[in-house]
């Protein structure tokens, strides 16, 4: 597909969602929501969203970062040299990122995705962590006995899973507000268990395949209360429901290095279904 820059300022988003190299990790969000995002960044034939952790597209530019920023999408036109791009979009990023207090940019790849190894390598990256994807097979059950009360999420348990976010979550990984209610807006399912009045564990899960599977883009248990039981009771209310909407088999993402987190899934029928993915880190300022 041959398209032109439609001003000076470079190519829209949508005109390059359409090119052979795009990497997209924006979600539950559309390019086009980011369009007149401050976290947008273009050369003439490159266009980058590089997001502190936890902001949205909206999000002002004084609230606080946490040091950590995400690659949340990457294009480059079909014309263009994809390395002398990606180097200058990624300076734009990096300038700008580093003015608002961002220490680390993570990006995330899947072996046979773009942008590849070799050109992570190049613009600066390197390998931090796998992350491994576990998968499990439902049948339709009965509800299993347990010692929690899981119910559905509503918006006013917002604020109280925000802050179970940062409890739970180191953080290159937590959700902020604009994040978590998009997700919510989206979940095929969203629960949690309550413990003492607080909120001591979450899960939300999307739909996939046209309800064939559902993915867990999230489980969060409190460190106050993990090893109590938590995690299982929201992984096993979750199965009965998906079961009970048709869902043939659910997923879910760890760190490989999450070792009690792997034992748990494993104890409950997950098993490991693709090639992991790689977690890459680039420093934007220079270590003592």
């Amino acid at each position: 597909m041959l398209i032109r820059a439609s001003s000076t300022r470079g190519y829209s988003l949508a005109q390059l969602e359409h090119q052979r190299r795009v990497g997209d990790w924006l979600y539950w969000w559309e390019a086009s929501e980011w369009e007149k995002s401050a976290w947008v960044f273009r050369t003439s034939k490159a266009a980058l969203i590089a997001v502190p952790t936890g902001f949205g597209p909206q999000d002002d530019l004084h609230i606080r970062s946490d040091g950590n920023a995400w690659v949340r999408w990457l294009a480059v036109a079909d014309s263009a040299s994809e390395t002398f791009h990606l180097r200058r979009v990624l300076g734009l990023a990096e300038n700008k990122l580093r003015a608002h207090g961002v220490q680390h940019l993570w990006v995330l790849t899947t072996p046979f995705s773009w942008p590849s190894r070799t050109l992570l390598t190049a613009l600066g990256f390197s390998q931090a962590e796998k992350l491994i994807t576990l998968r499990k097979l439902l049948f339709a059950s009965s509800q299993l006995p347990t010692a929690w009360h899981v119910r559905e999420i509503t918006p006013d348990d917002i604020p109280a899973l925000l802050d179970l976010d940062t409890q739970a979550f180191n953080p290159p990984w937590r959700l902020g507000s604009a994040d978590l209610q998009r997700l919510l807006s989206r979940a095929l399912l969203a629960l949690l268990v309550e413990a003492e009045g607080k909120v001591a564990g979450y899960l939300c899960a999307l739909d996939q395949s046209g309800g064939e599977s559902a993915h867990i883009v999230r489980l969060a248990v409190s460190p106050a209360y993990r090893r109590q039981g938590i995690g299982t009771a929201l992984l096993l209310e979750a199965e009965r429901l998906l079961a009970q909407h048709g869902a043939q088999s659910v997923s879910l993402n760890t760190m490989e290095s999450n070792q009690p987190a792997r034992q748990l899934y494993s104890a409950l029928g997950f098993k490991p279904m693709r090639t992991p993915a790689w977690v890459w880190r680039k420093p934007l300022i220079e270590q003592p």
